[in-house]
């Protein structure tokens, strides 16, 4: 409050902010204490650390902890965030864009996967299309992250958002590096389509999953001139991990 500041984004358990300090513009995630059991904070900053050190990340800065809230302050990114971008009813991307736009958040992930983590929240909210040329994005939010263990990978309640999880994640399995890569076929399929394959509604989407076991639920949206794309998708959401894309 001692600083100009404006929301700019808010969560399930936090606000961010765009702060100004001595004429650095600086983003503000604000945790409130009641929210930390969910969200691994020490966790998260210690992937945000880690992946300072790359381009398609935020670049962490300081945590301060008050009585009531913990604050995470990184470097602000100008741009806007995908899910600001679909919603807008004039939205429409070429594919050329849509290609650049999969390929930043592949090469990001990419890097995350080198250190042997899995971001396990790849959505439009957290995908910052950075208001440059050529398209640079920044993954954000990183609370979810977790680091690979192959002896035991289980979650013990499903993270993510629903719509864009796994279909192992939701339904309590091993996860892996390629628990993202479904994520990013349900955003490569929303930024040609608008909408989500499998739906929002929790009821639903585990329905569907579940019920997933034929491309055709996805190619009947397409037409055949999309061969290509048809092809990447078809190996991003397939619903056994072992056969999906890496």
């Amino acid at each position: 409050k001692d600083y100009e500041n404006s929301i700019i984004g808010y969560g399930a358990s936090s606000e961010t902010f765009k702060i100004r300090i001595n004429s650095i513009d600086i983003t503000c995630k604000k945790i409130k204490k009641t929210e930390e059991k969910y969200i691994d904070i020490n966790n998260e900053i210690k992937v945000l650390k880690l992946m300072s050190y790359e381009i398609h990340f935020p670049v962490f800065y300081n945590k301060i902890v008050s009585k009531s809230n913990t604050y995470l302050l990184y470097r602000y990114i100008d741009g806007i965030d995908l899910y600001e971008m679909i919603k807008k009813p004039t939205f429409q991307l070429d594919k050329n864009t849509i290609s650049k736009i999969i390929l930043e958040i592949a090469t990001g992930l990419d890097y995350l996967f080198c250190h042997n983590y899995v971001h396990l929240d790849i959505k439009p909210e957290n995908i910052i299309i950075k208001k440059t040329k050529p398209v640079r994005i920044k993954i954000i939010d990183l609370a979810f992250c977790k680091k690979i263990n192959n002896s035991n990978n289980k979650l013990k309640q499903c993270v993510g958002t629903v719509g864009y999880c796994a279909p192992e994640v939701l339904l309590h399995k091993r996860y892996s590096h390629n628990s993202d890569i479904w994520s990013l076929g349900i955003l490569l399929f929303i930024l040609f389509k608008k909408f989500d394959a499998f739906g929002t509604n929790y009821k639903m989407y585990v329905k569907n999953i579940k019920n997933y076991n034929n491309f055709n639920f996805i190619k009947k949206y397409f037409s055949n001139k999309d061969e290509n794309m048809l092809d990447l998708l078809a190996n991003m959401l397939v619903k056994n991990p072992n056969n999906r894309y890496s």
